[in-house]
């Protein structure tokens, strides 16, 4: 029950700690009409997109919590946290893509600096921008960092995990398997494997792949039956045209989570990749029964059957959209097609939708050339 002594920025709060997040919602934007000044109800705003995993509108509520207070440092640390997430580590589609990625890292760590600044204390402050700086390749820095993150708080396994993973990448193996040890003894759900998939998966986002992997190889070592990290190496190789190993750690993955979908979807764009569209359709099949509202499922069905049946594609892109509306690649791709079909205005609006959720698309600029000379004509 909510005490109702409460403030109404914490009755908001209380909603999402609840699990009622969309109500949680509709409450703080009735109190931001009444207080739309306060930045502890900015805040929390963002605190509850965030967990709703709208990180883009979780950042720019904390945007105007910290304009309306600079020193809002839990502003500052919710603003971080939905930074690091909008990272897609499976678009590599071009240098100024990854460039853009890399931004989001320079801003993480401005904002671990903000928060530092008014929380020196704070071994959690320290401990993040130790993880950071293991992202992009600083492992002297983030052994730097989470010293001090240890030397406030000699319980933060994750500042031990962190340590210990800049310390493999430095070529010190035994000291780092003991600073991996005592993390998974402080706290075995967030250490251990955990945090080297998660370096690995945003290492590859910025085109760190050969790092990426020894991360993601490391876990697996650590836990040889974590479905995830078998899924994550399949998705890495898949990015380097490795296909008929990647296609090799998604059986893996599958084989110990025959009911994730993803994993079907990746296999699916694989398969495809090295010409074997009906064993691809299988798969995608078999990931669209597990979980019929998948966008990227629907995308890489409509993929496979682009060339040979478009009608069908169109449809698939068509579901695609319906269940994501902010598919950037689905948007693309449909463009792709109507632009084939000769509807070159209808084309165009897809392609401009795609470059409006995200610019640094190279392929959608190249079709959305290839139409306008088509108008043209």
């Amino acid at each position: 029950e909510i005490d109702p002594t409460m403030t109404w920025p914490q009755k908001g709060e209380a909603l999402s700690s609840l699990g009622n997040s969309e109500e949680a919602l509709k409450f703080i934007d009735k109190v931001i009409k009444l207080k739309p000044k306060d930045a502890e109800v900015w805040t929390i705003k963002g605190n509850v997109l965030y967990s709703l995993g709208k990180y883009n509108d979780a950042i720019k509520c904390c945007d105007k919590a910290i304009e309306l207070d600079p020193d809002n440092d839990e502003a500052w640390g919710v603003k971080a946290k939905a930074l690091y997430y909008p990272v897609n580590a499976n678009d590599n589609t071009s240098v100024v893509a990854v460039k853009t990625k890399s931004l989001f890292y320079l801003k993480l760590i401005k904002c671990c600096d903000e928060y530092i600044e008014s929380n020196p204390d704070d071994s959690e402050g320290w401990q993040s921008k130790g993880f950071i700086s293991a992202i992009v390749g600083s492992y002297e820095e983030s052994v730097k960092y989470c010293d001090k993150a240890i030397e406030l708080d000699p319980n933060n396994a994750r500042a031990w995990a962190v340590k210990g993973i800049a310390l493999y990448f430095l070529g010190k193996v035994e000291e780092s398997n003991k600073f991996s040890a005592r993390a998974v003894e402080l706290d075995p759900n967030d250490s251990g494997s955990r945090v080297w998939i998660d370096i690995g998966i945003l290492q590859q986002a910025i085109n760190r792949e050969e790092d990426a992997l020894k991360c993601i190889n490391r876990a697996i070592e650590l836990d040889p039956d974590n479905s995830e990290a078998w899924f994550k190496k399949g998705t890495i190789l898949g990015m380097l045209e490795k296909y008929d190993e990647a296609i090799k750690c998604c059986n893996k993955a599958i084989e110990i989570d025959p009911n994730n979908s993803k994993i079907f979807v990746s296999k699916a764009y694989d398969l495809n990749n090295i010409g074997k569209p009906k064993e691809a359709l299988g798969s995608i099949d078999k990931a669209i029964k597990l979980d019929p509202n998948n966008s990227d499922a629907w995308r890489i069905k409509g993929e496979i059957l682009h060339d040979k049946t478009p009608k069908e594609a169109l449809k698939c892109y068509d579901k695609a959209i319906k269940f994501d509306p902010n598919n950037v690649d689905a948007w693309g791709d449909k463009g792709s097609i109507l632009g084939m079909f000769g509807k070159y205005e209808e084309a165009l609006k897809c392609i401009d939708r795609a470059i409006e959720l995200d610019s640094t698309k190279v392929t959608a600029w190249v079709i959305k050339g290839h139409i306008l000379a088509s108008l043209r004509k």
